[in-house]
């Protein structure tokens, strides 16, 4: 389990669960690089 604390924000986030949201662009590191878009979310139950 991988933790991160913002004390100033007084929040927690598990990095092991990550999430996105529509349009964000998102940037792989240690596969060529590339970025993303995210277009749609759906959520696995």
């Amino acid at each position: 389990m991988n933790k991160v604390h913002l004390l100033g924000a007084n929040r927690s986030y598990d990095r092991d669960e990550q999430t996105v949201s529509v349009n964000q662009v998102v940037m792989l590191e240690g596969y060529s690089y590339d970025s993303y878009v995210v277009y749609e979310v759906s959520r696995i139950q």
